[in-house]
């Protein structure tokens, strides 16, 4: 399979990628349970990536138990689609598709600065700058321009936000010792588990997914596709190019919202996410100095 192939595999993944969110407060907004929702989300990803590793016989999926790795695919895990999945789905419920998916692009510059202050790297040129930019732009959608008030689900995304930054700086280190698609698996099987383990301690109603089976479904399904093609993508590109390549979901994320809720996007939220996006971009094309 040649290079171009990895180019539609990406493009898939930011398309589903821009979707899910919409998909997400589709079911919210049916009655799912948000603590439910969430687990049938990451257990249906799951499944989904083990049977593409079991398919495709390039890994073993026994790796994610071994013991001199399984403490870092927890705490990849938890953080990544386990309890900052949770904040993000449970701010859902509060804000818009759109809001959500710009303020996961805070993830970008929040994993190089977290790799500066707890895994010793150095800080890339322009780093500053450029994210003030991105900054700027996620404060233009959020707030519109007017003032600085968030409302609790735009706060509770920002939390899942750094929850993912701090895992995407952690998995470095453990990338060195395992395949991508392996550690993808490992965070999806982990970010289940950890779900799950607050069942007695949250308001779970998994019955309130039944109406709107399957809309939950095709959650599952489209997430599940989102990460088989990013990996799929990286694995016949690069790391860079994928990054490259899936920076254009907000803008999916936002026409789909208004297609579906009629959500307006005034012109400065547009020029917001042109900021985010540029900011982006320019974030992973920095070096380290």
């Amino acid at each position: 399979m040649d290079r171009k192939w990895g180019f539609v595999f990406l493009a898939v993944s930011a398309l589903a990628y821009g979707l899910i969110h919409v998909i997400d407060k589709l079911s919210l907004n049916a009655g799912a349970d948000p603590f439910s929702y969430s687990f049938a989300r990451i257990g249906i990803g799951a499944v989904m990536m083990a049977l593409f590793l079991k398919t495709t016989g390039k890994s073993n999926l026994h790796v994610v138990f071994d013991s001199r790795l399984i403490k870092d695919f927890v705490i990849i895990g938890v953080l990544a689609s386990g309890w900052g999945l949770l904040f993000q789905i449970v701010g859902l419920q509060y804000t818009t598709p759109t809001n959500v998916a710009v303020t996961l692009v805070l993830a970008a510059p929040l994993t190089t600065l977290f790799a500066v202050l707890f895994f010793k790297e150095k800080l890339p040129k322009n780093f500053l700058p450029i994210s003030f930019l991105l900054l700027a732009g996620v404060y233009l959608v959020l707030t519109k321009g007017k003032g600085f008030s968030l409302n609790s689900g735009d706060l509770l995304v920002v939390i899942a936000s750094a929850a993912f930054a701090f895992s995407n700086a952690y998995a470095k280190e453990t990338l060195k010792s395992v395949r991508t698609s392996v550690l993808a698996f490992a965070r999806l099987l982990f970010g289940a588990l950890s779900i799950a383990l607050l069942f007695p301690f949250l308001p779970f109603h998994p019955a309130s997914l039944l109406p709107s089976l399957s809309i939950v479904l095709l959650g599952g399904l489209i997430f599940g596709i989102r990460v088989i093609t990013f990996y799929k993508g990286v694995e016949l590109t690069t790391a860079s190019i994928a990054m490259h390549a899936t920076l254009v979901f907000p803008v999916i994320t936002a026409l789909s919202s208004y297609a579906l809720f009629g959500t307006p996007i005034e012109l400065v939220q547009w020029l917001g996410i042109a900021l985010v996006l540029g900011g982006a971009y320019a974030l992973t094309r920095l070096e380290l100095p």
